[in-house]
């Protein structure tokens, strides 16, 4: 129900090794029973079919996969537990280059192509957008 939950003693958290969310359990978990799970697509299973794990931490884009796929059964914690920035490494001193993933992106911006790349590739990205949005305060449900 909230972060302070997962520093309990014995909780069963599910990572998958190596992920930023393993890292933090690591960290900030000590006293939960860490389970390390193979892959994403074994979640569902070990959260309702084979209780191993209590709580499964991921980032959000994967969570929000495996809840559109398991909608009446799971549920999430919608405070995030720590927020992680995505970014592309360009050579600093390759101005040129960077200028031209700058105007790639504008023009994907610009024309609708960022919105199907996103939306091929992250299919669940607007429904995650609309809940994040229906939980500011003062939003309305539209």
């Amino acid at each position: 129900k909230s972060p302070a939950d997962l520093q309990k003693e014995g909780v069963k958290i599910g990572v998958i090794p190596g992920t930023t969310a393993d890292l933090f359990v690591k960290t900030n978990c000590p006293q939960a029973d860490r389970i390390e799970l193979s892959s994403r697509q074994d979640v569902a299973y070990y959260l309702l079919q084979n209780p191993t794990i209590e709580v499964y931490v991921d980032d959000t884009f994967a969570l929000a996969q495996i809840l559109s796929q398991n909608e009446a059964d799971l549920t999430f914690m919608r405070q995030p537990l720590t927020e992680n920035d995505l970014a592309w490494g360009i050579r600093a001193d390759d101005t040129q280059f960077r200028e031209q993933v700058n105007a790639v992106l504008a023009h994907w911006k610009a024309d609708g192509t960022l919105d199907q790349i996103l939306n091929h590739w992250i299919p669940y990205l607007k429904k995650y957008e609309m809940l994040r949005q229906n939980e500011s305060p003062g939003a309305t449900t539209p």
